[in-house]
């Protein structure tokens, strides 16, 4: 066995070799109120959204049928609306196919 696996020779909080700090990134991030999702993915909707702004996808069948962000209220947290074809407002989650189309 080699000197340096020995336990005898292994001293107490000298048994990692790796220092963690290597590890870290170290980099200056600076960040502007512009928004920096790539435009049409869920993420940029989600933002556009708190902004206030409404917004449907282009594969929807009507163009009245657009998601609204309800803010928060004394009783209620702040949840998305669709408002469909008909001019009914429900609640609206989305599903994955939401999550991952253009």
């Amino acid at each position: 066995m080699s000197e340096v696996n020995k336990p005898e020779n292994k001293k107490m909080g000298y048994e990692c070799q790796i220092n963690p700090d290597d590890y870290k990134i170290k980099a200056k991030v600076e960040l502007s109120s512009s928004i920096t999702a790539p435009i049409s993915s869920f993420p940029w909707a989600i933002i556009q959204l708190y902004f206030g702004n409404q917004l449907y996808r282009k594969d929807w069948d009507s163009p009245m049928q657009y998601l609204y962000l309800k803010p928060q209220s004394s009783v209620e947290q702040t949840y998305m609306q669709v408002h469909d074809k008909h001019g009914h407002w429900k609640d609206w989650k989305p599903d994955q196919e939401d999550m991952v189309s253009c």
